[in-house]
């Protein structure tokens, strides 16, 4: 007897409870390439699979909290559910993900006293020495902090920087050096100041990567860091870093052959991921299937479940 629709719907989304869970994407370097992974996790058990070559993914419709793994209608776009937000644990997280202390209804000064009242979390994420940084795509700039020290890297920013696509970054220390709160105001005040945005979103990076403007040569960004430098006297620049030759991409060799970036239509929030990675960029994933080409966002795939599939 075959399911009506609705059954047939039904069981199709039940075989994802249980499955890994997409939680997140990072990129880092890979035989010289850089690489985009994708965070899974089945509940205690996690891990990371690079994500590039022949994909064949069917993905779940709804959404599953990253932080509970529970099937949930709505999330926020760190990929908690509304009771998930609520933990200390997310809290906390919230606090660097957005404003130190404002999830937890104060300004905080983690040097002197962390609100959240986790002495040990405060030492490893909110003391720590930041760095702010002044990206591009194309000729699109944003302002953002990272951590010095992500892991037991010494140039662990480099990876926050990576997983933004950009195509180079500017990155500047204070002379006395910033926490977490400090780094943060600092970071209001040059967006403010220059009139550049702390974030960017699908859409931005698209159009900035897909026009293929000029992007910023290195005389032109020593130019802008002098500009920084001399409008706020206590930032140094520390690093000036390039990754537009790096990322997954093979666009330069086909070029002749593609229609235009721009002109190739977007899949959000995809039932079937199905093809060959040809250019994987931050957000920005660029698949050939039967010779038909179709960008996917990386984000898009949050919190979603999955299981391989094969023709």
């Amino acid at each position: 007897m075959l399911l009506t629709t609705e059954l047939s719907q039904s069981f199709q989304e039940s075989i994802f409870i249980g499955s890994w869970i997409i939680t997140k994407f990072q990129y880092h370097y890979w035989n010289g390439i850089i690489t985009p992974f994708l965070s899974i996790k089945q509940r205690d058990n996690f891990c990371y699979f690079p994500f590039i070559g022949p994909k064949h993914l069917v993905l779940s419709k709804i959404s599953f909290c990253t932080s509970c793994f529970q099937p949930k209608s709505e999330i926020n776009w760190i990929g908690w559910c509304t009771s998930c937000q609520a933990k200390k644990s997310n809290r906390q997280f919230s606090c660097i993900l957005t404003r130190a202390g404002d999830s937890f209804g104060d300004v905080c000064n983690p040097s002197k006293h962390a609100l959240c009242q986790d002495e040990e979390f405060s030492r490893k994420f909110c003391q720590p020495e930041y760095v702010i940084y002044l990206g591009h795509v194309g000729t699109t700039l944003k302002f953002g902090i990272t951590r010095l020290y992500l892991g037991n890297y010494p140039k662990g920013y480099k990876f926050r920087l990576l997983d933004q696509g950009f195509d180079s970054a500017l990155v500047f220390r204070g002379l006395d050096p910033l926490n977490l709160a400090s780094a943060q105001e600092l970071e209001d005040t040059l967006a403010h100041y220059f009139n550049v945005p702390l974030s960017l979103t699908f859409d931005h990076k698209f159009q900035a990567f897909t026009s293929q403007k000029s992007v910023l040569d290195t005389e032109a960004l020593h130019e802008i860091a002098s500009i920084i430098e001399g409008a706020f006297p206590d930032l140094a620049l520390f690093d000036l870093l390039s990754f537009s030759s790096d990322y997954w991409w093979f666009y330069p060799s086909l070029k002749q052959k593609m229609q235009p970036l721009q002109s190739i239509p977007v899949k959000r929030y995809p039932p079937i991921i199905s093809g060959e990675i040809l250019l994987a960029k931050g957000q920005l994933v660029l698949f050939s299937c039967d010779n038909f080409l179709y960008w996917i966002n990386l984000h898009d795939l949050q919190g979603r479940s999955y299981y391989q599939w094969e023709d």
